[in-house]
């Protein structure tokens, strides 16, 4: 990943996800611990983990959509801030 601290590189991640227009909300799970602790807060719904290898998102997605062409564009997103990582996404539900 880049020189940025995990809490900076999730909180450009969340601003790409919630700004793509078929993601209505980020997910923390059913225990809220897809997350990552930034400065003065958890961004809920990403976490940043394994040394900068690997990054784990939820969302809730419109419908409307094919879910694997969203998944796809989420992902790009991702690498596009974090790099060439592995990026697991998990579509928590479809409103």
């Amino acid at each position: 990943m880049t020189g940025r601290s995990p809490g900076e590189i999730a909180v450009a991640i969340e601003r790409a996800l919630l700004t793509h227009p078929a993601v209505v909300r980020l997910d923390g799970g059913a225990f809220g611990v897809i997350a990552t602790p930034a400065p003065g807060r958890r961004v809920v719904g990403v976490d940043v983990a394994g040394e900068g290898r690997r990054v784990e998102i939820a969302v809730v997605v419109r419908i409307g959509r094919p879910v694997p062409e969203v998944v796809a564009e989420l992902r790009d997103r991702v690498t596009r801030i974090a790099g060439p990582v592995k990026v697991d996404v998990t579509v928590s539900d479809v409103e």
